[in-house]
């Protein structure tokens, strides 16, 4: 393709060249007729190298005649003739003059950062012992004959850290509650049975500093009318504004962050899923709790430089020092974790 446009290309500036030296033989030949004219010579009184010159003019001219025409039928033919279509999987690649036969399939473009939603647990039966033994509890359990019915939904049982039976189903089943009943059948009353369910923490954005839970919890049950809030609080910050933490079940805090907003009162709030991060309040260092706690105890110092005297809310040291302390902490919190 791009040797036939260079071929038309030079074809156009050969015509133009053609056109124009025509031109000036054409002049020539009037110009030496004319002056045979005004001397009364006629070509038998002509001079021999005269009527030789004459000869070879018109000879040009003849030549010239004939380019002009062919050039104009190719000319012709060129613009007349259908364009050839390239098959569509024939791509010219960009900045060269090869084409390739392979089609480049569609890549789907993402957002940088996309929304985090909660991966769904597998739900649980939680057994409180009560007035009996952990042992005993799982001795009435299992003994019971209706739950065998249901053995391929159950994954494990196995004890809590408060001593508490947990009987942990498969991710899809839908006998949930028929558990919960045997188990709570089998149980009697020395104990009590829960089903747990996965819950997940959203934040709220944006709000106004008269914004109250009730308005937050009536929002979302307008919304999800048979869903509950399980908590509510609300983070007072700066310029008049609040930020507020829910905590809903997984699938509904799923939704809530899918929406991207959601209205409270007047105002179009931003949602995310709230992520929290251990903290420990008596040395000040992330990735533990404070009963876990082994480090220094900080917990009448400043949570953003580590000095006794202030608190963060009216802390003045520099961003340099309070980035020390931070990466002191950081590096507390290396050593403590367990390799």
């Amino acid at each position: 393709l791009a040797e036939a446009m260079d071929a038309h290309r030079n074809a156009i500036e050969a015509h133009k060249e053609r056109l124009e030296a025509k031109s000036q033989w054409m002049k020539l030949i009037v110009v030496k007729e004319g002056d045979n004219v005004r001397s009364g010579k006629n070509n038998e009184g002509m001079e021999k190298g005269d009527v030789k010159l004459l000869v070879e003019f018109k000879e040009i001219k003849y030549l010239l005649t004939e380019q002009d025409r062919k050039i104009s039928e190719l000319t012709a033919n060129d613009i007349n003739r259908p364009r050839e279509t390239l098959p569509k999987e024939i791509r010219m690649t960009e900045g060269a003059g090869t084409a390739t036969s392979v089609e480049e399939p569609w890549t789907k473009v993402l957002k940088k950062n996309p929304k985090k939603t909660i991966r769904k647990k597998a739900p649980a039966v939680l057994v409180k012992a009560g007035s009996v033994s952990y042992v005993d509890v799982l001795k009435r359990v299992r003994e019971e004959p209706t739950l065998k019915e249901f053995a391929e939904d159950i994954m494990s049982m196995r004890k809590t850290e408060a001593g508490h039976l947990l009987v942990e189903l498969d991710r899809n089943s839908a006998n949930v509650e028929k558990v919960n009943s045997v188990i709570l059948k089998a149980v009697g009353r020395t104990g009590s049975v829960a089903t747990l369910k996965q819950t997940a923490k959203v934040g709220i954005f944006g709000l106004d500093e008269e914004t109250t839970s009730e308005e937050i919890e009536k929002a979302i049950i307008s919304i999800f009318p048979n869903e509950s809030v399980k908590k509510i609080a609300m983070l007072k910050m700066t310029r008049g504004q609040q930020i507020s933490i829910i905590t809903v079940s997984t699938e509904v805090a799923n939704k809530i962050v899918d929406m991207g907003r959601i209205r409270i009162g007047y105002v179009s709030c931003k949602t995310r899923m709230w992520l929290d991060t251990k903290r420990c309040f008596r040395c000040l260092a992330p990735g533990h709790e404070t009963h876990h706690c082994q480090g220094t105890d900080r917990s009448s110092c400043c949570r953003g430089c580590g000095k006794l005297g202030n608190f963060i809310k009216d802390c003045q040291e520099t961003d340099n020092n309070r980035a020390s302390f931070k990466e002191t902490l950081r590096q507390e919190a290396l050593r403590s974790t367990p390799q």
